[in-house]
């Protein structure tokens, strides 16, 4: 397979801009829906093996979300790198799940206006 520039982290829609790509002639006359029903036939119907180049690829990628506000990529950054440790220390994720909450109640409190 090869490398799909912008596909994200997806390995399905890795395997879907390959899909298309290698496939032309034969999809040229489907609509994008059945393009789209095609492909994820195909896709369920592999192994795990077939998708592991897929896979690979996605995980290899090096999209990361970032959000518009700094204080949930902070939280994002934490989680992040304490699921990404091979022994996640319960304290850590604790930490994490506590600043989530905390980030979570800011949300709701801009939304609805709570000023307290």
């Amino acid at each position: 397979m090869p490398a799909v520039e912008g596909a994200g982290r997806n390995p399905f829609v890795r395997f879907l801009l390959h899909f298309k790509r290698n496939n032309k002639e034969k999809l040229c006359n489907m609509r994008p829906t059945q393009v789209l029903r095609f492909a994820s036939k195909k896709w369920k119907q592999m192994s795990c093996e077939e998708k592991s180049p897929y896979v690979q690829a996605a995980h290899k990628s090096k999209y990361r979300f970032w959000s518009r506000n700094k204080e949930a990529n902070r939280i994002m950054e934490k989680f992040r790198q304490t699921v990404g440790c091979a022994n996640p220390r319960t304290k850590n994720v604790f930490k994490v799940m506590v600043d989530l909450d905390s980030w979570r109640q800011s949300v709701l409190d801009d939304l609805l206006g709570d000023d307290e």
